[in-house]
């Protein structure tokens, strides 16, 4: 899917062991930010790809993990769920 764009895949997050989102209201999936972590060094462009946008949760943690100033970051979701 992203070859055409020339850039290197990686997965440089990892999520604590035993934690999931699974089942979990909108407002306790904010907990997730704090179980992610950067376990690799990153490129200077990154794309995040995310597969579900629900809360933002996911990509705030993923940021917060990151030195935006030293990064040109884009990020794209596949699906947005709507609040109802």
């Amino acid at each position: 899917m992203v070859e055409p764009l020339h850039m290197p895949i990686c997965n440089p997050f990892t999520m604590d062991s035993g934690y999931s989102q699974k089942g979990k209201g909108l407002e306790k999936r904010e907990e997730i930010q704090s179980h992610i972590h950067l376990v690799q060094k990153l490129p200077y462009k990154i794309l995040l790809l995310d597969d579900m946008y629900t809360t933002g949760n996911t990509m705030k943690g993923a940021l917060k993990e990151i030195d935006v100033s030293k990064h040109k970051i884009r990020i794209y979701t596949l699906a947005h769920r709507e609040s109802v």
